[in-house]
């Protein structure tokens, strides 16, 4: 008597493999992707050389009225980074499970990426810019 196999049994690794090696042979992944890596080292780069020359507190609130409640204190400047390096992560994971089913999709998920690192960044050196 045999038992019915409704999946294959391939390891965790081995599918992630799979798929990020796919996501790295399509050109335009690729290029997005080291994009996004530059972005990403870029932006940590800019926090880490210009942090202890910032003020304790930084503008970072804009959406707020002009003031002091526009203003934190210079480690929430992190948050920045932080949200890029979660966000890229997350991003080309969904961007690796859907390139076969469908690559426009990925595409657009990665190339999103790009763009709010992109934001990102700029928003980050404009913050230091304006304090130096």
């Amino acid at each position: 008597m045999s038992q019915l196999h409704f999946f294959e049994h391939q390891s965790f690794s081995k599918t992630i493999k799979h798929e990020f090696d796919l996501l790295f042979k399509t050109g335009v992944a690729l290029t997005s992707l080291r994009i996004n890596l530059f972005l990403l080292f870029g932006i940590w780069i800019v926090y880490g050389l210009f942090f202890r020359f910032l003020p304790p507190e930084v503008p970072l609130l804009f959406s707020k009225p002009y003031g002091v409640e526009q203003l934190v204190s210079k480690q929430f400047l992190a948050i920045l980074p932080g949200i890029v390096t979660v966000l890229f992560i997350i991003n080309t994971r969904v961007a690796s499970l859907t390139l076969e089913k469908d690559k426009l999709l990925a595409y657009i998920v990665l190339w999103s990426q790009t763009v709010f690192g992109l934001l990102a960044s700029i928003t980050l050196l404009r913050i230091i810019l304006l304090l130096a």
